[in-house]
């Protein structure tokens, strides 16, 4: 049997608002349209996921108040499970403001969705899974330390179990010491342009992307927009990770006329995720990854339809 992947975060309403340009102060401006769609980190890495066929568990907490109502309805809707609902606490949401150039600002409003619990988690079979995706966002929250917790548990009974780790882009607001015990784990670590080199104080991804397998001694990818990802792929390992070799190079992207841009980091990782899953080589994994990502960038919000996934499904067949 195929072992699963475990994704752990959050799925928010997107309340996507299209506007000539962002506001300055005292500014008053007229939307050009507005519409509501499931986001999240979690949901929209695991969106991708499931389309690639991949076995696995979204451990999403669903909460009350009106955003936490859209969620279940379109959760019953589209017949995916329900893992956890914690209806005496409100679901958040996510403004989504996009520019004409497809740019967006993000203005999030947290709630359940973004914390952890480990009791969610005591029915499920660790056992049954390779991998798990989880994200700084979830981290950085106060429950974030009983996330970490449970992962250094999880990695003690399980070893060989893989990481995928996404700090996102409020970075280095994550607590320095829970960034040190995730690094413990030696994820493989899956960021931006921006955030590498923010959180590494470098000016080069080439630089960054060494500091980071300082910390980590593993693999990463740093998504560089149109230009494609730059990549530090481990070669081997040795007993105690003393003497490893890697090779850093970039995958180009796949050009794109971007509509906006929610959603292209995490429907990148989740294509990775599947390709590697597939089990396609980690170069393979992230020419694959460039080309999801580039569609998703081309339609408005963060997930494919049906019938635009239907164009790349064949990007996954082994």
């Amino acid at each position: 049997m195929n072992k699963k992947i475990l994704v752990i975060g959050s799925t928010v309403v997107d309340v996507v608002i299209s506007i000539d340009e962002l506001p300055g102060t005292s500014d008053d401006i007229h939307i050009q349209s507005q519409k509501m769609v499931l986001g999240g980190c979690a949901y929209n890495t695991c969106d991708i996921i499931r389309k690639a066929e991949i076995p696995h568990l979204l451990c999403t907490p669903i909460g009350g108040g009106p955003y936490g109502q859209f969620v279940k309805n379109a959760f019953q809707k589209n017949n995916l499970d329900i893992f956890v609902e914690v209806p005496n606490r409100e679901n958040g949401c996510c403004y989504c403001f996009v520019d004409k150039r497809g740019e967006r600002t993000f203005i999030s409003y947290h709630g359940v969705e973004y914390s952890f619990n480990p009791s969610w988690l005591s029915p499920i079979d660790l056992s049954e899974f390779d991998s798990i995706y989880f994200c700084g966002l979830e981290v950085e929250e106060p429950t974030g330390e009983l996330l970490v917790t449970w992962l250094e548990k999880a990695k003690k009974q399980f070893p060989n179990m893989i990481y995928y780790y996404a700090p996102g882009p409020r970075i280095k607001r994550i607590n320095p010491d829970l960034h040190q015990r995730i690094f413990a784990l030696h994820p493989i670590l899956h960021l931006n342009e921006d955030e590498a080199l923010v959180c590494t104080n470098t000016c080069t991804l080439e630089a960054a992307s060494k500091k980071l397998y300082e910390l980590t001694q593993n693999s990463l990818v740093i998504t560089w927009g149109e230009k494609g990802c730059y990549c530090l792929e481990v070669q081997n390992f040795s007993d105690n990770r003393d003497t490893p070799s890697f090779i850093q190079y970039l995958v180009e992207g796949f050009p794109s006329v971007v509509k906006d841009t929610i959603g292209a980091g995490d429907s990148h990782v989740g294509a990775f995720i599947a390709a590697q899953k597939k089990g396609f080589s980690f170069r393979e994994s992230v020419t694959k990854a460039n080309q999801v990502s580039a569609s998703v960038v081309s339609v408005s919000g963060a997930t494919l339809s049906s019938e635009e996934w239907t164009k790349l499904s064949y990007l996954f067949t082994e």
